[in-house]
């Protein structure tokens, strides 16, 4: 800032004479200092850049003012603003009484203010908003630095506070947070701004350090920077000068929190009982067990390799399916990696196998004899190459949880103070809590509680609103988790300041990605998707779909409302496209194209000779494009297969297609030779693959396509038709309005590029989305970088299913929340996974005590014990449950309330009821369905019996499989998809066992309803998506109860898989182990309660019934005797007997 800055009235311009030695020339324009008299008369001495410059002024009528305003000792300031060799122009401003020595002044800037701020002065920190700020109001000389002030206790700032008024910096930044005019003590004019100063009272967490006891915490006095304004216009006669050295400091006191937080949880980790201590040695055995994991594999030498679909095919001397799955990645190097591993040790294996530069492969297919790899090079040509596993992808995920980890074990997390309120025994400070309490609006209660928030549900919501640090919600099944998320989004981004940047100020995440997925689908804050970030493979494909349809029914919804715009604009728009393509590359395929499109338009457009013309030249063309047969051919003829290995795979079928395909092509002894081979029952002999050979290499040089290298130019003919068809459509689109234009090119745009799309929405989403671990994944850094913030930190976190995340994946997100972070989940559902040989060598290895309680205990279910110790410490309510069910038939929610909330705890030997209400009772139609042979029914059994061995459950690999259940959830599901009542419904296949959904997708394959992939199984396009009530939803997922967690579906089918010998099932003190072997999965209380609570309207369980109806089953699975029961004698149940 210069002196000139200020905006007064009564500065003195005047020019001196310099009279002392000091050259002129050694100041510089805009150089500050101070004047006063000198000993000699009319003489004054200036004090400026360390120098005493003795000066005299030039007209001596002119000083009566200077003399007056230094007779009152008043302080003063002076501005160089021009020089010549023996003269100085100085501006001179005096300033009220005199300089007012602070010294060292630290104001405190809140977190509010910062937020409202930052967008506008395009910072992420307080420190680049302070340097900001002093450039702006202060004022410095070589040695010393001032700023002018209005104090409070003047008529001039209480005018100036009347004067600023609402007034905005721009259009972003609000005036005033709150009203402080009681404890104003100053104002800094700055060049831009005016900075109201007041004094708060604040926690002084220092005496804390300093007392070790966070019960010593006292109060102090602080000055605090209460708005940013726009400086006034009008000039003031009272400034005051200070002389301070100023800065702008975070008045949330984040350094001493950090200190005081680290402190104490080096002491509470060095107890025998620390829940981090046994997380730690959890993820260090981890580390181990996956270095003894790549040592047990060894180097993978390429012993052969053949071409595949998928990529490209090794076979292996190990087998290696108990070890390597589809999705794991190999390390592919010219030397062998794992033959010294003997002599190193862990840690030098570790980042051996972790180190940068090493060539990765993806792999998509595990058999016992062979890996399918997606590799770009050739393995076949590439020779001394070995295989080893690659741990980077684990390595990754060890990394990011311990950085997360030591971030909150040492204060560093966004909320400093997050340690202690996860460990036992951790103490903190009192909250400082806002007196506005946020509310839910009758706005947001509108438009996401279609039956209108229970009470219980406002309160979760305002509670996770007003939550100083975390609010953990527990949601039984269909009590509206989801729902009580996306109200909590909405009113938040109600809240905020729109005329800040809201980019990125919340991140919901996850365990899963079908999590996420799940979550993100049914958000629609200001209008738009959400886009997920970190994710791959299929579920990007997911994400885009969702926003695709998004975009194509934003672009559908615009057409429907203007017709006649995009009737005639499309047109017109297509034309130019498609000309500026074929000028710049008229190939044959873009001449099609183009003659294809002149062909379509209206004969009032186009004249008869015109047409003639086009049609000619089309039909030329056409005769002449004999590509895409050729291609097909050629696909054929590369798919003969010509080793042992792979014609033994499908080498037969490729030659029936061969012989199908080209008979015209083949001679008669080709042709006979390919009978011979086809026909030979043993196994192809190697003088038939010479045949093969010989036939391949004839039938390529037949059909390889010839190189043309003739220069293909735009033909005029066609240009002049051209140019005749745009002059007809500009006269047409003239009548058309700029907004019609500009409404018409926003729809084109939209529509045409949903990549850019994609990446737009993202620099627009308040809300971010990832899993957990991808929370600090390359991606979403990337994007919080486009919004200029260096570190990736939210206001808020929202984790859903949280009682699914094991605890260090947990800290990763909950470490970036800096004001709030949500964990909403259920601890009786689907619990996080831990490896429990890793458990038991942490129980014998080392001398922690509780280690089976830490680890196997969720996060979720330890905070919400340690929140309500919280709570009695400082009555702040952080945990709710919620209490009254609305998605299913209250008959299936009263099952589940009672089998599954009430009871005793397998852990702690604890009872507990948390069952929950079902306030629709009252309204059994909202749950009705009329599909065949179950219409109005909600519990249903879909009785598929054993009467051989062939119908019993099968191994298949480590999974099982019962062929009978899948044939007839096929059946009866291709029936009831297509039927007319379940035009608006959605289905849900679940399954315990992985190996059975594939048998579901094979046999639903025969009804159309699923397709083959290269790499698996999908949905068949027509039945994958519902548009329901403006949204997209699934129309039918199939998988396994983990992939159903948090979601719902109108009519769920839940394949028991199974059954064993009657026999069996009636003997008598039967051990766990036998009823464990015999029920499997089925005896889990957690994957049971998620799967019977997936439906809206109806269950149905698909399995054999004498498995749930005996002694034994009642005693192991007493659930699911209760439910078959439920469906035989309830008037809304039924058993269907196939």
């Amino acid at each position: 800032m210069k002196l000139t800055d200020i905006k007064s009235d009564k500065f003195i311009s005047l020019n001196f004479k310099v009279t002392s030695l000091l050259d002129p020339l050694q100041l510089k324009e805009a150089d500050l200092g101070t004047i006063r008299r000198s000993q000699l008369l009319d003489h004054y001495e200036l004090t400026i850049n360390g120098h005493i410059v003795d000066v005299e002024i030039d007209d001596l009528f002119s000083n009566v003012e200077l003399d007056t305003q230094l007779y009152r000792n008043n302080a003063n300031l002076v501005e160089v603003v021009f020089i010549t060799d023996k003269t100085l122009q100085l501006e001179i401003l005096f300033f009220f009484g005199n300089v007012l020595n602070l010294g060292t002044v630290k104001i405190g800037i809140q977190e509010k203010l910062f937020a409202y701020t930052k967008g506008k002065f395009n910072v992420d920190n307080i420190e680049k908003l302070s340097k900001q700020l002093i450039d702006d109001c202060v004022l410095s000389t070589q040695s010393e630095h001032y700023i002018c002030v209005l104090l409070a206790n003047q008529e001039t700032l209480q005018s100036l506070d009347k004067n600023v008024g609402d007034k905005k910096i721009g259009e972003d930044i609000k005036p005033q947070l709150e009203d402080h005019s009681d404890n104003l003590n100053f104002a800094i004019l700055g060049k831009k701004y005016r900075l109201p100063i007041i004094t708060k009272t604040v926690v002084d967490y220092s005496s804390a350090l300093k007392d070790k006891e966070v019960s010593k915490i006292a109060t102090k006095k602080q000055l605090i920077l209460n708005a940013i304004q726009p400086n006034a216009q009008n000039s003031y006669h009272n400034y005051h000068l200070m002389k301070v050295d100023l800065d702008f400091v975070d008045a949330g006191q984040k350094e001493v929190l950090r200190t005081l937080a680290e402190g104490q949880l080096n002491k509470l980790i060095d107890q025998n009982t620390s829940y981090f201590n046994v997380w730690d040695e959890y993820v260090r055995y981890e580390r181990d067990a996956i270095i003894q994991k790549a040592i047990k594999i060894g180097n993978i030498p390429l012993i052969q390799v053949e071409s595949h679909p998928l990529g490209q095919k090794i076979f292996v001397e190990q087998d290696l399916t108990s070890f390597l799955k589809k999705g794991d990645t190999l390390i592919l190097s010219d030397r062998p990696l794992i033959d010294d591993f003997e002599q190193i040790s862990d840690n030098d294996i570790f980042d051996k196998l972790n180190q940068k530069g090493l060539e990765t492969i993806e792999i998509k297919e595990v058999r016992s004899d062979s890996l399918v790899l997606d590799s770009a090079l050739n393995l076949k040509e590439s020779e001394c190459l070995n295989l080893c596993f690659s741990i980077m992808g684990e390595a990754k995920q060890i990394e990011r949880r311990k950085k997360a980890r030591d971030r909150v074990l040492t204060g560093k997390s966004a909320n400093p103070l997050l340690g202690l309120l996860i460990e036992n025994g951790g103490e903190i400070p009192t909250p400082d809590i806002p007196k506005r309490t946020l509310k839910l609006s009758t706005h947001v209660e509108k438009k996401i509680f279609s039956h209108g928030a229970t009470p219980t549900q406002r309160k979760a919501v305002e509670l996770a609103l007003n939550t100083p640090d975390i609010m953990l919600i527990q949601g039984p099944p269909g009590t509206g988790k989801t729902t009580v998320i996306t109200a909590l989004l909405e009113q938040m981004n109600l809240e905020q300041e729109k005329k800040t940047n809201i980019t990125g100020q919340v991140l919901v995440s996850a365990f899963q990605h079908d999590a996420v997925d799940n979550l993100i689908s049914r958000l629609n804050v200001n209008a738009i998707p959400t886009v997920k970030y970190g994710s791959k493979d299929e579920h990007t494909e997911r994400n885009f779909e969702q926003i695709s349809k998004w975009v194509e029914s934003v672009g559908q919804r615009i057409e429907e409302k203007n017709p006649e715009i995009f009737k005639g604009l499309s047109q017109h728009q297509q034309l130019e496209k498609l000309v500026k393509i074929y000028t710049l590359s008229p190939s044959k395929a873009h001449t099609i194209q183009l003659l294809q499109y002149l062909r379509s338009l209206p004969r009032n457009i186009l004249d008869e000779d015109d047409y003639q013309l086009v049609q000619r030249v089309f039909q030329d063309y056409q005769r002449n494009d004999d590509s895409t047969v050729q291609i097909s051919k050629l696909g054929i003829i590369r798919s003969i297969r010509l080793t042992e290995r792979a014609f033994k795979d499908d080498g037969k079928e490729q030659l029936f297609k061969l012989l199908a395909d080209f008979e015209e092509d083949l001679s008669e002894e080709q042709i006979k030779h390919l009978k011979q081979i086809i026909r030979e029952p043993a196994e192809v002999s190697k003088a038939a693959l010479d045949i093969l050979k010989g036939i391949k290499r004839e039938l390529l040089q037949m059909y390889q396509p010839q190189l043309h290298f003739e220069i293909e130019r735009p033909r005029l003919d066609l240009l002049d038709i051209v140019a005749r068809v745009k002059d007809i459509q500009d006269q047409s689109t003239t009548s058309y309005s700029k907004k019609e234009q500009i409404l018409f090119k926003f729809k084109s745009e939209l529509t045409s590029n949903i990549h850019k799309v994609i990446h737009d929405l993202g620099r627009y989403n308040y809300v971010f989305s990832a899993t957990v671990q991808q929370a600090a994944g390359n991606a979403i850094s990337e994007a919080k970088k486009q919004q200029d913030m260096d570190t990736v930190e939210y206001d808020t976190v929202v984790i859903d299913e949280a009682a699914r995340v094991g605890a260090m994946d947990l800290l990763i997100p909950m470490s970036q929340a800096k004001k709030r972070i949500i964990l909403v989940g259920d601890h009786r559902q689907l619990p996080h996974i831990i490896e429990q040989s890793i458990v038991e060598k942490i129980e014998t290895e080392t001398d922690l005590e509780n280690v089976k309680e830490n680890l196997e205990q969720s996060m979720f279910e330890r905070l919400f014990q340690r929140l309500k110790e919280l709570e009695r410490a400082d009555d702040i309510q952080r945990t709710i449950t919620l209490d009254a069910q609305y998605r299913t038939h209250h008959i299936l929610g009263e099952f589940a309330s009672e089998q599954f909330y009430k009871g005793t705890d397998l852990k702690t030997g604890k009872a507990f009821d948390e069952r929950y209400d079902s306030p629709l009772k009252e309204k059994p139609e909202l749950f009705q369905q009329n599909l065949p042979e179950i219409s109005g029914k909600a519990a249903i059994w879909l009785n598929v019996p054993s009467h051989s061995k062939m119908d019993f459950e099968q191994k298949s690999g480590t999974s099982k499989i019962r062929k009978k259940e899948a044939k007839y959830i096929a059946q009866y599901l291709a029936e009831w998809i297509d039927h007319p009542e379940a035009k608006p419904l959605n289905f849900g296949v679940i399954s315990f066992y992985k190996a059975q959904i594939n048998e579901v997708y094979k046999e639903l394959e025969k009804y159309g309803l699923s397709i083959k992939k290269e790499d698996g199984w999908d949905i068949h396009p027509n039945y994958k998506y519902l548009e329901h009530e403006g949204k997209i939803e699934e129309r039918l997922r199939i998988g396994t109860v983990d992939s159903f967690q948090g979601m719902e579906f109108d009519i769920v089918l839940l394949s028991m898989v199974r059954s064993s010998d009657l026999k069996q099932l009636c003997k008598q003190d039967a051990s766990e182990k036998e009823k464990r072997r015999i029920f499997g999965h089925l005896m889990s209380k957690n994957r049971l309660c998620v799967s019977v609570t997936r439906q809206k309207k109806a269950l149905i369980l698909v399995g054999d019934s004498k498995m749930v109806n005996t002694p034994m089953a009642q005693e192991a699975i007493p659930e699911l005797s209760a439910y078959y029961q439920l469906c035989k004698k309830d008037s809304v149940g039924v058993i269907l007997d196939v």
